[in-house]
């Protein structure tokens, strides 16, 4: 337990807001505890020893320490059993006093499997009044089913009390606007770095594998082979978001900064040795100015190889989640660009659902969403056309019920996924989509989906050339032989 909590503590600037009294609330409610019957509720604790103590006094939990140690070696959840979200963003609500003032750390996140760690942490400052602090935990690493609230305090030593402990999922993700940095390190005569520490070792340049950085023996420290490889300008207190390309000769992981000596946010990346897309959240990025993204592989006595690193601004953005059928529905309160999904307008038409792809969602309206199990986020946008014929969609608002007859949702049926009839009064969630199909098939409870009339439609959006052939991929073919082509946007079959 102590090398977890050490571990999620080297994240607390990268992911966390320090924490600031609040008094509404800043969205979803997904968990409350307060101590009014503390004989209810078990907790986890840690590290105490002579002179540390925990226990319940007039309905709040009282946390003595008398000696300073560090933040890690006396923890104690006070809140645990709720879901959280991989990629979503958080609020933690804490009602906290101390006989002095002072800070202590927050975690938030899990672990499902042993080996499977999911938590952010931030600083949390209190003073000597009893009020609501409120920690902003953001892009959660990991879906946990059961996820709990971890306080760290051995650095503050004397008496802390807490009467409650509040989770929010908030509504809004961050995702990435248009790009203000890149670099790709594809010739060795223009693509240098910016700067490297004078013991590292120099870095070398190749079309295939962008920035290579050898490292033959461990420095003292890891930050003493550093980087910088990409700049940015960047505002104080803005987030960010870096995409890079990397892979390594041994799986690790390799620090990073981003900001300007000493006013940096900061954590680490993984290593493996095939390449991946690592996705950095640089939340309250403390300096207005050209930003350095920084490396240092000092620990990382291997080859490492970086390409293709694009900095870009966070932006407003929505959480997509698609479950292991591959297919899910999705509405936002806000216009929304898909990206990394297939979104499809969804109609009932001659027996059949026909799904035409968009790109672009309005808000308010519902689509399908096609894609591999996963989380995904898409960013907002100003506005977006009405999608029009091509989707009867509708979107529950948690009150809408089957009615044995016209009301069809989204689910699979022996391993084929498309529409259910609802049975009466049960209810559909609010947010999800359905369809109201005035005239369903009597003796039919479920209709998949037609992938030859969803080939189709896509191919008729897109191939507009007169005279030419498409198959049903939309590719373009010079010389068909038999099958089914689409010429005009009309179906063509040759024998």
């Amino acid at each position: 337990m102590r090398n977890f909590t050490k571990i999620v503590l080297s994240l607390a600037m990268a992911f966390g807001i320090v924490g600031v009294a609040k008094a509404d609330e800043p969205g979803k409610k997904i968990y409350e505890k307060d101590w009014t019957a503390p004989g209810s509720y078990s907790m986890f604790n840690e590290g105490f020893t002579t002179g540390k103590s925990i226990g319940f006094v007039s309905g709040a939990l009282q946390v003595v320490n008398g000696a300073a140690v560090n933040n890690w070696n006396l923890q104690y959840f006070v809140g645990d059993g709720f879901p959280i979200k991989k990629g979503a963003n958080y609020v933690v609500r804490i009602g906290i006093k101390g006989f002095e003032a002072g800070s202590i750390t927050c975690v938030l996140g899990g672990w499902d499997e042993p080996s499977k760690i999911f938590s952010r942490n931030t600083s949390l400052a209190f003073t000597t009044t009893d009020s609501d602090v409120d920690v902003t935990l953001k892009d959660m690493p990991g879906t946990v089913a059961g996820a709990h609230v971890l306080l760290q305090s051995g650095a503050f030593v004397g008496t802390l009390t807490i009467t409650k402990v509040q989770v929010f999922e908030l509504e809004s993700v961050d995702t990435y606007g248009d790009a203000i940095g890149t670099k790709d390190f594809t010739s060795a005569g223009d693509q240098s770095i910016y700067w490297k520490s004078d013991d590292a070792p120099d870095p070398t340049y190749t079309a295939e594998n962008g920035l290579t950085i050898t490292t033959e023996a461990a420095a003292a420290n890891f930050w003493d082979y550093q980087y910088n490889i990409a700049q940015a300008a960047t505002e104080n207190g803005k987030d960010y978001i870096i995409h890079l390309n990397v892979k390594g000769t041994q799986d690790n992981n390799i620090p990073w900064s981003f900001g300007h000596h000493p006013n940096t946010v900061s954590s680490s990346f993984p290593v493996t040795t095939a390449w991946n897309t690592i996705e950095l959240m640089c939340i309250g990025v403390p300096y207005p100015g050209t930003s350095d993204l920084a490396i240092q592989t000092g620990s990382y006595v291997a080859t490492l190889y970086v390409k293709d690193v694009t900095i870009y601004p966070a932006v407003e953005g929505r959480l997509v989640e698609v479950g292991d059928a591959g297919y899910s529905t999705f509405s936002a309160n806000k216009a929304v660009k898909m990206r990394g999904v297939t979104a499809y307008g969804a109609k009932y038409s001659g027996g059949n659902i026909v799904l035409t792809p968009v790109t672009e969602v309005p808000a308010g309206a519902g689509v399908i969403i096609e894609a591999a199990e996963d989380n995904y986020k898409v960013p907002v946008i100003e506005s977006a056309a009405a999608l029009g014929s091509i989707n009867e969609l509708q979107v529950s608002d948690g009150t809408t019920e089957g009615d044995g007859t016209h009301i069809f949702a989204l689910g699979k049926k022996s391993g084929v996924v498309g529409f259910v009839r609802v049975k009466g009064g049960v209810k559909i969630p609010a947010g999800k989509a359905y369809l109201n199909i005035a005239t369903p098939p009597a003796a039919r409870d479920f209709i998949g989906f037609d992938e030859e009339t969803t080939a189709i439609e896509a191919i008729q959006q897109n191939a507009k050339a007169d005279n030419q052939y498409f198959n049903l991929a939309g590719q373009r073919v010079a010389q068909p032989t038999k099958g089914l082509y689409i010429v005009n946007g009309k179906k063509v079959i040759i024998k």
